[in-house]
C-alpha cells in the first residue's frame, strides 16, 4: 500500500546523491549475493496495522448496491543500509534521514496523487490509500556483519474501499386471504 511512496523515495535518493551507482538503491528484500556491493541501501515495506476497533472501519451502504469503508492504517518502511563500514553506513543513514523527513510533504503529495488517478481496481471492486504522515521511528546500529544500519519509519494513513454489493429483489408472492364475515 505505500509502494507508490517507497518509488518517490528511490527516485529521489538516485537523484540527490550522485555518488550512488546503479542498483545501489533497490526495494525488498535482497540475497547475500547483492549485499556484497557498498553501499546498498534497501527500502523494504512491513507490517500493515490498522486499529480493531469498530469505530475505525466506517462502513457505509448505498440502496443502489454502493458499499464503502474507510479505515485507518500505520505501515512500517524499514530501510536497511549495507555498507563496508559503521562511519559510512551512519553517514548514509543520516543523509537518507535528512531527505525523507525534509522533503517528506512532497513525496506523501506526489504518492497520494499518483494514488488517486490510479486506484487498485477489480471489478467492481476499488481500493485507495491516502498517506497522512510518516514519522522516524527509530535507526540502530546492527550486529550483522553485512547490514551496517537500519531505519524505521511509521507510514499512518487512510484506506478507502468501495464496491458494488449486488442486490436480488425477489417479487413478493401474492397471497390471498380469506377473511369470515
Amino acid at each position: 500500500m505505500i509502494d507508490r511512496l517507497i518509488e518517490e523515495i528511490k527516485k529521489n535518493i538516485k537523484s540527490e546523491f550522485d555518488e550512488l551507482t546503479d542498483g545501489a538503491v533497490i526495494t525488498g528484500y535482497i540475497n547475500d549475493a547483492k549485499k556484497k556491493v557498498f553501499p546498498k541501501i534497501v527500502l523494504i515495506s512491513e507490517e500493515f496495522r490498522t486499529d480493531p476497533a469498530p469505530d475505525n472501519m466506517a462502513t457505509n451502504n448505498n440502496e443502489d448496491g454502493k458499499s464503502g469503508a474507510l479505515i485507518d492504517f500505520r505501515r512500517k518502511l524499514i530501510v536497511d543500509i549495507y555498507e563496508a563500514n559503521s562511519n559510512t553506513a551512519e553517514k548514509w543513514a543520516s543523509l537518507i534521514i535528512s531527505l525523507i523527513i525534509i522533503k517528506q510533504q512532497e513525496l506523501i503529495n506526489k504518492a497520494n496523487t499518483k494514488a488517486r488517478a490510479n486506484p487498485h481496481r477489480s471489478g467492481s471492486l476499488e481500493a485507495l490509500e491516502i498517506i497522512d504522515r510518516l514519522y522516524l521511528v527509530k535507526g540502530f546500529l546492527n550486529a550483522d556483519p553485512d547490514l551496517k544500519f537500519r531505519i524505521e519509519f511509521d507510514i499512518a494513513g487512510r484506506l478507502k474501499l468501495s464496491g458494488t454489493v449486488e442486490r436480488s429483489l425477489h417479487k413478493i408472492k401474492d397471497v390471498k386471504i380469506q377473511i369470515k364475515e
